[in-house]
């Protein structure tokens, strides 16, 4: 996952601090995420709405953007809560 955050960023060499940097701004991205989501299972290694939510939120938080990233993304964090929520909401009454 570093190397697609890298790419998305446009880091095209290897440097130990600043792929700690970036590792801990994915750290937070998943982190942050996961709390919008209500959620401790989300999928970021594989391609689908939750990797890209990633990418652009590391994105943004590498040019110092975040509070431009909730905005332009703010129905795409909604419908991940949602999707969350309803996947809890069917576990619990399969149980």
């Amino acid at each position: 996952m570093l190397e697609k955050v890298k790419r998305k960023i446009n880091i095209f060499f290897d440097d130990e601090k600043t792929d700690s940097a970036i590792s801990e701004m994915m750290e937070r991205g998943k982190r942050f995420l996961l709390d919008v989501a209500g959620s401790e299972s989300l999928n970021f290694e594989e391609p689908g709405a939750e990797q890209e939510l990633l990418l652009e939120y590391c994105l943004y938080d590498w040019n110092e953007k975040l509070a431009e990233f909730k905005k332009s993304y703010v129905e795409e964090l909604n419908a991940l809560r949602q999707r969350e929520q309803v996947k809890q909401y069917v576990f619990k009454e399969t149980e």
